[in-house]
């Protein structure tokens, strides 16, 4: 016997089987819908994005490239920074003072010396010759020939401009000069640049290789010189140590002084002389410390402000006794002070004794 709403149970589960389907189809249909239309939505976005980005891109690669164009104007290839001069002048300094090591004492020293070099040149550049030096000047000759050895490079490859004919020196300031006149006015970039494109250009013609072989042969004839009547060595060995004189010393000495020349820069060499301005009666003191790099002629060492704590900065440290190398600074432009790039060396007699506090005032 059926049960009185048996049938209506057993129909209602089948009903709602076929309703969830649908009802799931339906959705998932609009949740999709909506994904895609999310995900649309982002990518439109993402595309647009991108459309700028690119558009951006573009730009930039326009200006970079009209920067490109416009760069050599402010900023000239041939421009050395004061790091780079700085760095190759103490190579250099390194080089010729090694070199200059690797000689044997000279017994005779100062009567050589005094022979090669005129008295009255000694006691201009020199005014501690004979009288100041602590042990006599035989003990500090690796100084004073190193001095001598730059001040003859120098004089071969820095004096003056690195173009070897002095008549074409004086054509390239005339029409730099020149230039200034012109109107409308040349900017000054673009004067430097010329300056720097113009000297570059005539260093590489072979008649400027012929000047610049002229200047090692004289460079080399002066070292040679200046050395022989110091040292009896035979031929194969004055060859050997001149050989590294010149790719050691020479070779780096003309190609900075060629860099130097190209830049736009103008820099000034600080010889330090007259003596009896920088140093009245050749006394050095502390605070010449901030200007110069100072060596003891005694203990052949750099002197640091460590070394003398005791001191004032107005204490006098020690005698003038001879400038080893000079220094360097870039000029300044209009309106700027000059830059220092490296500091001059000095060889200078210490006091042994820091001198005495003066007395205080008694009450």
């Amino acid at each position: 016997m059926d049960h009185p709403g048996t049938g209506q149970q057993l129909d209602r589960p089948q009903e709602m089987l076929l309703e969830n389907p649908r009802r799931l189809r339906n959705e998932l249909e609009l949740k999709y819908d909506s994904l895609v239309d999310c995900y649309e939505n982002q990518l439109t976005q993402k595309d647009k994005g991108l459309q700028e980005a690119e558009s951006r891109i573009r730009y930039l690669e326009k200006e970079l490239s009209g920067s490109h164009i416009k760069l050599p104007n402010y900023v000239s290839d041939y421009q050395i920074s004061d790091a780079k001069i700085q760095e190759g002048l103490r190579i250099l300094r390194d080089n010729i003072s090694n070199w200059v090591e690797s000689f044997p004492d000279t017994l005779i020293f100062e009567e050589l010396f005094v022979r090669k070099i005129s008295k009255e040149v000694l006691l201009k550049l020199m005014p501690g010759w004979t009288h100041s030096f602590p042990n006599g000047p035989d003990d500090a000759q690796m100084e004073l020939m190193t001095s001598v050895i730059f001040k003859l490079t120098w004089n071969c490859l820095f004096k003056g401009s690195i173009l070897g004919n002095q008549t074409h020196q004086e054509l390239l300031s005339h029409i730099q000069e020149g230039m200034s006149y012109l109107s409308p006015r040349i900017d000054l970039e673009s004067m430097n640049a010329w300056k720097a494109d113009t000297i570059r250009a005539y260093m590489a013609h072979p008649r400027y290789r012929e000047v610049a072989e002229t200047r090692y042969r004289n460079l080399k004839g002066s070292i040679y010189r200046f050395l022989g009547d110091f040292y009896r060595f035979d031929e194969s060995h004055w060859e050997h140590k001149l050989e590294r004189f010149m790719m050691q010393i020479a070779s780096p000495a003309a190609e900075l002084a060629a860099r130097m020349a190209s830049s736009p820069s103008q820099y000034g060499w600080l010889m330090c002389f007259p003596v009896h301005k920088q140093f009245p009666e050749q006394v050095v003191r502390k605070n010449h410390l901030k200007r110069f790099t100072i060596i003891d002629a005694e203990s052949h060492n750099k002197i640091q402000f460590s070394d003398l704590e005791s001191f004032n900065d107005s204490d006098m440290i020690g005698v003038f006794l001879a400038l080893v190398f000079p220094g360097l600074s870039r000029c300044g432009e209009e309106g700027h002070s000059n830059v220092l790039i490296e500091k001059p060396v000095i060889l200078i007699a210490t006091l042994t004794t820091p001198p005495s506090a003066p007395p205080e005032n008694e009450t």
